[in-house]
Parts: C-alpha cells; sequence; structure tokens
C-alpha cells in the first residue's frame, strides 16, 4: 500500500513546539490548502484545513514557522482515535510530516546583472516556488 501526501499549503496560525517526557520535539501545525474551480460560468474558490504533526528534527527546524508561511509538506496519512466525554468514538485523519519546507522567498537583494546571468532553468524554478 501507498500511503504519501505532498501538499502546498499556508499556515492557518504559528507554530505549535512542544516537547514529549522524553525530550523529542514535537510541532503542530494547522495549515490551509486553497484551491479555485469554475462551475458553470462562475469561478468559485475552497479551503479545507489539515492539521500536521511533525516529530524529531523535522519538527525542531521549523518552529520558527509563522501564520501565513506557505509550506510544502511530504509525510502520511495517518487516523487519530480517542473516546469523548460520553463515550462515543471520535477520529481525525492528520498528515504526519517528515518533512517541511518554507516556499516563502528569502529576504535577497540581486543586482540586474546578477539577475541577466541566471540560467533559464533556475529562474523558472524560482517563479513556480514563487506561485
Amino acid at each position: 500500500m501507498l500511503n504519501d501526501v505532498k501538499i502546498i499549503a499556508n499556515l492557518g496560525r504559528d507554530a505549535e513546539h512542544k516537547f514529549a517526557q522524553s525530550g523529542l520535539d514535537i510541532l503542530n501545525l494547522n495549515v490551509a490548502i486553497s484551491e479555485r474551480f469554475k462551475q458553470g460560468e462562475e469561478w468559485k474558490s475552497k479551503t479545507s484545513w489539515v492539521t500536521v504533526t511533525a516529530f524529531g528534527n523535522t519538527a525542531k527546524y521549523n518552529a520558527e514557522l509563522k501564520k501565513g508561511a506557505r509550506v510544502l509538506i511530504q509525510g502520511k496519512l495517518d487516523e487519530n482515535t480517542w473516546e469523548d466525554q460520553e463515550g462515543n468514538k471520535k477520529s481525525k485523519l492528520v498528515v504526519i510530516a517528515n518533512s517541511i519546507k518554507s516556499l516563502d522567498k528569502k529576504e535577497k537583494v540581486e543586482s540586474k546583472e546578477e539577475s541577466e546571468d541566471m540560467p533559464f532553468w533556475y529562474k523558472l524554478l524560482q517563479f513556480f516556488i514563487s506561485v
């Protein structure tokens, strides 16, 4: 079976960084995945909210992510199950991230000459990262 998730999303709030009793880093993210689609003649948009959890170095190195940050998340789906106060069984799908990459542009000042000297493939890659 294949259980592989890749999403590009925006953080809905600042990253929540905690530690397990063992000292393991735990990071919780709440991300929004937005899509636009055409229904008949009208354009509509839909936003889906996803809970993401990361552990260890992935959690540690992404603890400073802030609300609105655009990220690429790779991981797997997992199901959390529990019982509420009335004894009803509840479940929720979450993404367990093994990789989180910020897609926000770094603040960089470049001269016109540097920009002109960049290979076309690099400019194209930068374009797709910024979309």
